[in-house]
Order: structure tokens, then sequence, then C-alpha cells
């Protein structure tokens, strides 16, 4: 059995249901809350408490069990799941009839519950990789909260503002999962450069930078990206004041690429327009996008005197812009008298 190659599947599980008194949905949750809070500290189960108190949908969504939807059976485990809840106007007779107008099918059939079962891949503690776990990591990244916050639209209902915050938590915490995960691989990296008989081919995450430029790719250099993505992450999560020179953007670049990569893998639902507002917002542009395009080839030597591109080449990917505070000193090229600005 253990030569079967890995499955996955995904399930889509619609309830209808009906209720007599809001009251006591909302207090059968709040004692299932409190009997197994699920939060990683004190702060944030009181948090998590207020919301499940707030309302009748909320409630609902917590009191739906998604890692007892499937019977245990060999390796089958329930890995990721999303809950939502639409409560409909006006009183139902029964649970046939809970689904009234052509909107509310709509809505439910966009919105439905829907739960991903895979074979085990636990997280680096061996804990379950769901968005449980994520929204708990959430509290550790506060760098982009001012990004994320204003998403906000004046028109969205509680509902919606509730889902919305729920999947924003999610990207944060999905984030720092990620930042852990590409400092690891480049660590990795490096000690792969270190050993005898390996090319950067080998390699998780240097591999992925532009392929004319491998020969620069030494032991030196991963030492100074490494420095670099750390301290892209760090200012994710303390503070974000700006990527400070090409050699941040492409680490920054990276990262997201791996958030991408994880949210795929593991059916991970975010706001739509994540990767969209996050570009827009934490680079000054995306002109280090140019080097992995074969119609581009040479633009690092071309394009910083005829198009106004700024350090493309990699000697100078590690030059500060100079228009934001510099990064670490060991990633911070000083040896020219005047910085490139975007």
């Amino acid at each position: 059995m253990s030569d079967l190659p890995k499955r996955a599947a995904r399930i889509q599980l619609e309830l209808n249901v009906v209720f007599d008194s809001e009251e006591d949905v909302v207090a059968a949750a709040l004692a299932a809350f409190d009997e197994d809070p699920y939060m990683q500290t004190a702060e944030d189960n009181a948090a998590e408490r207020q919301l499940i108190a707030s309302g009748v949908e909320y409630a609902l969504e917590n009191l739906c069990d998604i890692w007892a939807s499937v019977r245990q059976v060999g390796t089958v485990d329930v890995r990721s799941g999303s809950v939502y809840v639409h409560v409909l106007d006006g009183e139902a007779g029964s649970a046939a009839s809970v689904l009234d107008t052509a909107e509310d099918e709509e809505w439910l059939a966009d919105r439905a519950r829907t739960t991903v079962v895979q074979q085990a891949v636990p997280a680096d503690d061996g804990s379950a990789f769901d968005e449980k776990h994520l929204r708990g990591l959430a509290r550790n990244l506060v760098g982009i909260n001012w990004v994320l916050d204003a998403q906000a639209d004046d028109d969205e209902s509680p509902l919606e503002r509730k889902h919305r915050k729920r999947q924003q938590k999610t990207l944060r915490g999905l984030l720092w999962h990620a930042s852990v995960t590409m400092v690891d691989s480049l660590y990795s990296d490096l000690i792969e450069l270190h050993s005898p008989g390996t090319s950067v081919t080998d390699t998780m995450v240097l591999s992925d930078l532009p392929a004319q430029f491998t020969a620069m790719y030494r032991p030196l250099f991963a030492q100074r990206f490494l420095v670099a993505m750390v301290d892209v992450t760090s200012q994710l999560a303390s503070e974000w004041r700006g990527a400070p020179s090409v050699a941040h953007e492409i680490a920054l670049s990276l990262l997201l690429d791996e958030v991408e990569a994880l949210q795929d893998l593991h059916g991970i639902e975010l706001p739509d327009d994540w990767r969209e507002v996050l570009n827009d917002t934490l680079f000054q542009d995306t002109d280090f996008e140019l080097l992995w395009s074969p119609r581009m080839d040479g633009i690092e030597d071309y394009g910083t005197t005829e198009m106004g591109y700024a350090n493309l080449a990699v000697k100078d990917w590690f030059r500060p812009f100079g228009n934001v505070p510099p990064g670490a000193p060991y990633a911070t090229d000083v040896s020219t008298d005047t910085a490139g600005t975007p």
C-alpha cells in the first residue's frame, strides 16, 4: 500500500439548517469554544470569543466541525477547510424550503463549504497545516496590517467584513510560515553550494533566480541574499519600510511566489487580489521582473542608461536605492559613491 501514489480529493458539502433561537445557537457555540479554546494566546482567545458572541453567522461557523467531516480511514486525513454561513431573511418551514431564491442558490454555490482531503503533510512543528493554525501565526506578523486594513469596503456587510478579516489573517499567517520556509531553504542552499560536485541547479531558492546569471550565484552571493531575505521577512513581521535594493525586491517576490505555491498546494482560501495588492503597495516598481524575460536579454546592461532602470546588473543588486532606510550592512553594497533610485 505504501507504494501507491499520493492522491487528493475535494469535498463540497452543503448544509441547509433551521433554528428557533439565535441566542441558543450563540450560547452553544460559546460553550463549545470555552471547552476547547483553539487560539494560541489568551488575548486571541478573548478576541475570538467576542466574534462568536457577535452573531449567529460566526457561531454557526464554529459549530461546524470540519475535522469530523470525514471518518479517519488509513491515511485519509482532513488537511484544511473553510466554512461559510449565509443566514437567510424570513422564516423557513423546513430545511428543504430554506433556499427560496435564485440569489440564495447562487450565493451558496459560490460560497460552498469546501474541504480538501489529502495524505497528511505535517507542518514543521508537527501540527496540521490548516487555516486555524495559520490564523494563530498571524499575530506574529503585523508589518503589513496597514495595507490590509486599507482594503476595507464601506459597502461590505458585517458578514463580508468578517470573512475578509479571516482571510487576511490567514494570509498573514501564511506569510509568516513562508518566511520561515524561505530562510531555511536558503540556508540549505548555502550548505549545498559548499558541497563538492553540486551546482545552483541543485538548490531550492537560488535556482529560481534569473538563469542567465547562474555563474554569479556563488556562496558569498548566497550569504548576502540570505541576509536580504531575513531583512524582508523582519520588515513584514514588524514594520514595512520598503525594499532597499533590487536583491531585497527579488527576495520579496520569491517569498510571495512561495505563498502562492503553498496556497495552491493546500487549497487555502485568501482574498482574490492579495498578490496584486501587495505588489502595488510593497514594491517601488517591478522592473526586476524583466530579468526573467528572454525578450529582454541584456536589459541589465543597456536598461540603466537608455530606459532609466536602476541596478539590474547582478553586481548592483545589493546597491541601496537611497530613498528608503538601508538594509542590514552585510546585504548592502556601499562600495560606490552614489545610489541608484528606481
